[in-house]
């Protein structure tokens, strides 16, 4: 199955573009704090492109969210698509 096919990715990166939106940040600028690519976050954000677990710290820490907190929002996002 293609990552596009899976909803799991798509609600991920709603739950991180939300975040990143809820702090002003533009794509760039959470790349740049996250230590990734513009292109990465973008596909990352479109549910095109997987991320690891170090990734994600990565992106939590950018967006002043734990991981904890990163995965509960991704996990009622998931919720949602079962209901």
């Amino acid at each position: 199955m293609r990552i596009a096919q899976r909803p799991e990715y798509e609600a991920l990166g709603s739950v991180i573009r939300e975040a990143r939106e809820a702090l002003g940040l533009t794509q760039r600028a959470l790349a740049r704090q996250s230590g990734r690519t513009e292109t990465s976050i973008h596909k990352i954000e479109a549910g095109t492109q997987r991320v690891d677990m170090v990734e994600l710290l990565d992106i939590a820490r950018a967006l002043r969210v734990t991981l904890e907190e990163l995965s509960s929002r991704f996990e009622a996002a998931c919720s949602a698509l079962a209901s």
